[in-house]
């Protein structure tokens, strides 16, 4: 790979929740791009009528696809953006994450092998097949010659016809086909090689004696391959059960064609999308990597899993036929500045990285079906976008009350149960109702929570699903020089823990701010501690704010998450689990009026057991050093560290 500037990182945490032209305007700061580039992006990408007639026959318009960017990807070292071409939004996220779980352990490393492709040169009604193959082969330094010189331009680039077989097909007809193999260079190379074919061809007939028949590349290039290898955590998939999960699934692949097809449909994933983006023949690449995976006789899969003591290795071999020159890189402006934002400066490059692509779309895929099932993943990307289109046009206003709830983020205006609309509802009364509700005893979790986090002095700390500031007023009041920011999506729940900072006098020291856990705006390893109490569970997307919490938090520093559940310890958990299932809807709808707090029991039923959640924080990069059951489990108190610290 060829070493990006320092500045450029494929890590953007909280990129897919910005508005399009937020990602835009990240992405031309890294200043990869062209000002050609920058302009065609900022109109929109769009292909003009006059480019796209060049580049076909009988145009009557443009068809546009979304160019995306695949990020978290590090490649032979060295952090790659990933153009995508793709409609599927579970494409380009599940190629991310699955590049940041790999990336924990150094991320892709691949090889690409000489630019050689192949082009067929076939003959019919060979008499003597056998001694015909030998005169070929006889005359092989004379025939590399002609091949040569019809290609004076690839010649003075360093490439050329390096070698060739020949194979007899029918002796009894007298079917032969001649292999050449050319060194094509950066250029796909399918106008090369038929080149090639078309003027060797008398010269084999003379040799050969039959009939001139088809003369063409093969799509099957087996001398230009791509091998890409990782190794990837058990700890960032989700623990040994998925990682197992995943390794049963890819010997699955190599026992049966019917599952290796799906499985290899999953690496097509994210190389297609790749190739698309930057102009390449994705029809090549998909024909010759289905062949390759059939050269044996039985139909393989592209990619291999196995275990390893710490997690999995994955290895890629796949013929990976790529340009950096000619075709649409030099029309497509779009294309151009695909190839811009990627940083590569040959084929050999291109083709690593779309390996790369490639096995991170499949483990994406075997981790979903391990875990939650494909069908469920894409549901929640789909609705995750629709999501997202509504925050577009959605901006958080700045909550006009005390000194600082700041408009640092965009407001999470869902309609749902556990969004910040269903607490909007309920501000007023919220307080109260957890008291009666919980009988006080959620104050003691509270305090369990901040001596989990063991601060030190002056401690800066992140209080996420901070509601009407509770727990960040706790910390504050048990740490007297620690500042905690206070994030909620809620801006009514806000408004009421504004009017309790600043009776309690605390305001210099507490700042409360509408934010989203899911897309935190603050530096990485920014903060000494990071807490959220009984918000995960109403997060829609809990991988993500699990990841921004390890982000923010600096390399030492403490997670914790407080949680609420089904209790299952000791005799009196029966009680428990009646007064969540049953008292706690009923006198929460009396008291507030409202049905909202029937979906409190629902959420909590549906939250993982605890040590399903655990592995979860692990997926996400986080340690887990403790996790203690509250009150005869009713609640849980997680506590962890970002991976890579020592306690």
């Amino acid at each position: 790979m060829s070493k990006q500037p320092p500045t450029v990182t494929s890590r953007i945490p909280g990129f897919y929740r910005e508005h399009v032209e937020q990602r835009l305007r990240t992405i031309l700061e890294t200043g990869l791009l062209s000002e050609d580039s920058v302009q065609h992006l900022q109109d929109g990408g769009r292909l003009t009528l006059e480019v796209a007639d060049r580049m076909s026959e009988n145009v009557i318009g443009v068809h546009g696809l979304p160019l995306a960017v695949a990020l978290n990807f590090r490649v032979n070292n060295n952090d790659v953006l990933v153009p995508m071409a793709v409609e599927e939004p579970s494409v380009v996220a599940a190629a991310s994450n699955a590049a940041r779980q790999v990336r924990m352990t150094g991320g892709f490393f691949g090889e690409a092998t000489a630019p050689i492709m192949t082009t067929q040169v076939q003959f019919d009604d060979v008499p003597n097949p056998r001694d015909a193959k030998a005169r070929v082969e006889a005359e092989r330094d004379l025939i590399f010659q002609i091949a040569d010189e019809a290609i004076p331009g690839m010649l003075t680039r360093g490439g050329g016809c390096r070698d060739l077989d020949v194979r007899v097909l029918d002796e009894d007809q007298g079917v032969v086909v001649v292999h050449l193999y050319v060194d094509v260079g950066d250029a796909m190379g399918a106008n090369v090689v038929d080149a090639v074919a078309e003027a060797v061809a008398p010269r084999i007939r003379e040799l050969t004696g039959g009939t001139v028949g088809l003369r063409i590349l093969s799509n099957l290039p087996l001398r230009r391959r791509v091998q890409v290898r990782c190794e990837v955590s058990a700890d960032a998939l989700g623990g040994p059960d998925l990682a197992n999960g995943i390794v049963k699934a890819s010997r699955f692949a190599e026992l049966d064609p019917f599952r290796a097809v799906t499985h290899n449909k999953g690496v097509m994933n994210g190389v297609d999308a790749v190739a698309l983006a930057l102009g390449q023949d994705w029809r090549s690449i998909e024909a010759g990597a289905h062949a390759f995976a059939s050269v044996t006789g039985t139909y393989k899969p592209l990619v291999v899993w196995t275990r390893t003591d710490s997690g999995l290795r994955g290895e890629l071999d796949m013929p990976m036929a790529v340009g950096t020159v000619g075709g649409s890189t030099r029309v497509h402006r779009g294309v151009r500045a695909g190839f811009e934002l990627m940083g590569v400066t040959n084929a050999g490059e291109l083709a690593i990285v779309m390996g790369a692509a490639g096995m991170a779309s499949n483990l994406a895929a075997l981790r979903a079906l391990a875990g939650e099932g494909i069908q469920r993943g894409h549901m929640r990307l789909h609705s995750r976008k629709q999501e997202v289109q509504q925050n577009a046009r959605l901006q958080a206003k700045k909550v006009e009350r005390g000194c600082s709830v700041s408009e640092s983020a965009h407001q999470t205006p869902l309609p749902n149960p556990g969004s910040g609309q269903m607490f909007d509802q309920i501000a007023g009364r919220y307080d109260m109702l957890n008291r009666v509700m919980s009988m006080g005893i959620d104050r003691s979790w509270r305090r369990k929570t901040v001596d989990a986090m063991e601060l030190r002095a002056g401690a800066r700390v992140l209080d996420l699903a901070t509601g009407t500031g509770d727990l960040a007023l706790m910390i504050a009041r048990m740490h007297t020089d620690a500042h905690v920011v206070g994030s909620d999506p809620s801006k009514r729940m806000l408004e009421v823990g504004v009017e309790k900072v600043a009776r309690s006098g605390l305001t210099d020291r507490v700042e409360l701010e509408v934010g989203d856990a899911q897309a935190l705006r603050y530096d990485d390893d920014s903060f000494d501690g990071c807490c959220i109490a009984f918000g995960i569970r109403n997060v829609p997307d809990r991988n993500a704010a699990l990841t921004e919490m390890a982000r923010v938090t600096r390399p030492g520093g403490r997670v914790a998450v407080l949680e609420l559940g089904e209790p299952n310890v000791g005799w009196l958990s029966p009680i428990a689990r009646f007064h969540i299932r049953k008292v706690i809807p009923r006198i929460g709808g009396i008291l507030s009026g409202s049905d909202e707090y029937k979906y409190l029991q629902e959420s909590i039923a549906a939250f993982p057991p605890a040590d399903e959640f655990a592995q979860q924080m692990r997926a996400a990069g986080l340690n887990v050093l403790d996790v203690q059951p509250l009150t005869f489990g009713a609640c849980t108190l997680f506590v962890a560290e970002p991976l890579g610290a020592t306690s």
